[in-house]
């Protein structure tokens, strides 16, 4: 128990309370409960010297006396159950699988929907994705998450195989079209110009490697929206990319997530991903 000295504000108790050092040897999981809040809701974090992964869920008296405790929604309704267990899957190195979700109307390539797998992480209630289970086991024996776990789950090359009547098609064009979150200016969306646009060789093949680098650009990179004067690429990563293959006047068009080789990589150890895109 806490003594805010009769502060309500959660931002406050959040900088006091959550970022301060901790006995990490002690804790394996660490929940703050601001039951007195000024607002509602639920996140996460951590830092500091300690490095620890906090989850922080926030309730005022008004909803407690309207809605019950803070445990009384489940089940079956969604409540405070689900959001810690979305909040801990992030501790557990998960992301937010509903900003990957994609509107065909918000689409002004190839004008169809994306959506991800139901989980926790967003998109579904009382389950995980095989994403998340593939993430989770690898992650099991990291008391904190490895710092450089973003960029130990990719494979080490992506390798795309434009292909027409079975047979490989060098000279094709193969352009990489970014998805982006929500922000203030923009829905999730497809961003209308190619980020890159690559040739498959003589063997009908386009090889891609620092995959890390890819879908997370250098602040400025070529290619991305504009940060100034209004911010067009809020979390300045690509989530997804809608993979197009040109051959002639046909057009084929896949989706690639992030989290598609992220899954694939950690739940067979393929060092490489093979995308086929048939242009026929």
């Amino acid at each position: 128990m806490y003594d805010t000295q009769g502060d309500r504000n959660r931002i406050d108790f959040f900088k006091k309370q959550a970022f301060g050092k901790l006995d990490t040897g002690m804790y394996d999981y660490v929940v703050f409960f601001a039951l007195d809040a000024v607002a509602s809701g639920t996140s996460c974090g951590g830092g500091g010297e300690s490095g620890q992964c906090v989850v922080m869920c926030y309730r005022t008296l008004e909803e407690q006396a309207k809605n019950g405790d803070i445990f009384s929604k489940e089940p079956p309704q969604q409540g405070t159950y689900s959001d810690l267990g979305h909040e801990y899957g992030h501790m557990r190195g998960a992301t937010d699988l509903y900003q990957y979700k994609i509107l065909a109307e918000d689409n002004p390539v190839s004008h169809k929907d994306l959506n991800p797998p139901p989980c926790n992480m967003g998109t579904g209630f009382r389950v995980w994705s095989d994403y998340c289970s593939a993430l989770f086991n690898y992650t099991a024996r990291q008391k904190q998450l490895d710092r450089e776990l973003p960029k130990k789950i990719f494979p080490e090359k992506l390798v795309i195989k434009v292909m027409k009547h079975g047979q490989l098609v060098p000279g094709a064009s193969v352009r990489f079209y970014g998805t982006r979150a929500g922000g203030a200016h923009n829905r999730r969306d497809v961003y209308p110009d190619a980020f890159r646009t690559f040739q498959t060789a003589p063997n009908g093949m386009v090889e891609i490697m620092n995959l890390y680098e890819l879908y997370h650009p250098a602040p400025g990179a070529p290619g991305t929206p504009p940060k100034q004067p209004v911010d067009l690429f809020p979390y300045s990563y690509w989530f997804s990319f809608l993979v197009e293959a040109v051959c002639g006047d046909t057009k084929s068009y896949a989706w690639l997530p992030e989290f598609v080789l992220q899954e694939d990589y950690l739940r067979t150890g393929k060092k490489k991903y093979e995308l086929i895109l048939k242009v026929e």
